[in-house]
Parts: C-alpha cells; sequence; structure tokens
C-alpha cells in the first residue's frame, strides 16, 4: 500500500510534468511545433489558448492538492498504522488459536474416539475396546470427561498419569479382599 507521501509525491509530479510541456507553447505561442515533422503550419491563436487553459487547470489543482490540510498531517498514517497492529494483533490471535485446534485435532483420542463412561464414584473412564474386557483394551480414568480423555491420550502415547500405580495397587487389593474399590484420586485442581 503506498503511503500518502509517495502518492502526494506522483500527484504533484504528475502536474509539473503536464506544466513543463505546456512551457514551450506558452512561452512562444507562434512557434511551428517540434514534434511534428514537415510542418510549416504556425501554432493559431486557438491551441495556445488551449494550452493556457489547461495550464490554469494544472495550477488550480496544485493549489486544490497544497491547500488540503489532511495532506499534510500525519493522522490518516497514524489510524492505517493503528488499524494494521490492530489487525495484526487479532491474526496472531487467530493463529494461535489455529494452533491450539490443530493439536487438539491430532490427539490420539480424536483420531481413535475411545467410548467415554460415567463411574459410579463420580470419575470418567475413557475406553477404546470392550469394557468388559479391560486386559485388551485401552482405559484411563479422571475426575472429568475432559481429564479421562487426557489420561488416555498420555497412556495412548506410553505415559502414565502421576499416581496411576498406587491408586491401580489400591484398587487391585481391594478387588482381591472382595471389597469396593477406592475412588480415582481427585487431582487438585489449578487456580
Amino acid at each position: 500500500m503506498p503511503s500518502r507521501d509517495s502518492i502526494n509525491a506522483t500527484q504533484i509530479h504528475s502536474l509539473l510534468n503536464i506544466a513543463g510541456m505546456l512551457m514551450p507553447y506558452l512561452l512562444e505561442p507562434a512557434r511551428e511545433p517540434d514534434n511534428i515533422p514537415h510542418s510549416h503550419k504556425k501554432i493559431d491563436g486557438e491551441a495556445s489558448m488551449a494550452a493556457q487553459v489547461t495550464f490554469i487547470k494544472v495550477c488550480d489543482r496544485l493549489d486544490k492538492l497544497v491547500e488540503e490540510n489532511d495532506r499534510w498531517t500525519f493522522d490518516v498514517q497514524r489510524t492505517l498504522e493503528t488499524d494494521l497492529s490492530n489487525l495484526y494483533k487479532h491474526h496472531t490471535e487467530l493463529l494461535q488459536e489455529q494452533i491450539i485446534a490443530t493439536k487438539a485435532i491430532n490427539l490420539p483420542h480424536n483420531r481413535f474416539r475411545p467410548t467415554l463412561y460415567a463411574l459410579k464414584d463420580g470419575n470418567y473412564a475413557a475406553v477404546l475396546g470392550s469394557i468388559d474386557d479391560l486386559d485388551n483394551a485401552i482405559a484411563a480414568v479422571g475426575d472429568s470427561p475432559a481429564a479421562a480423555l487426557h489420561a488416555w491420550d498420555m497412556l495412548f502415547k506410553g505415559e502414565l498419569p502421576p499416581g496411576l500405580f498406587d491408586w491401580l495397587k489400591q484398587r487391585e487389593i481391594a478387588l482381591d479382599a472382595g471389597k469396593t474399590p477406592p475412588p480415582m484420586p481427585k487431582t487438585k485442581k489449578k487456580k
């Protein structure tokens, strides 16, 4: 996008070029035209008058350009820069949101879609495979559906959520003893 300074300069330069081309016809109205070969005609009064009218229009246009105060301030440039800065900020935020969305789409639970179950103890389980055959399934538990899916993603990648081994051991001991297994420990939520 061209700056206002360059637009002003181009407009003024164009007008000065027109005025410069008219000068020979204004200074020597009866002179033979140089740009018409083998011409023996002199410029008549009407051509000289037309050059004068055009020159007056050029001068009038130059005066109007010079008199436009907003052409000579930086207000429009500042507004444009502010708008572009805001647009850049919003574009950056959009790109960051797209990065987050792309990462979320690429998580294993979005690809393989485990089934979510609400457990009686208030926790949730994410299971890929049969809930009746957990030895041959990928299953994870969390205190919310999102936490269960996060734990499932960690298991899928070969990582185990903190405290899972201790809870599984306690659960196994309780089940072997015929007791109710302890609930999945609630994770402390960040404030």
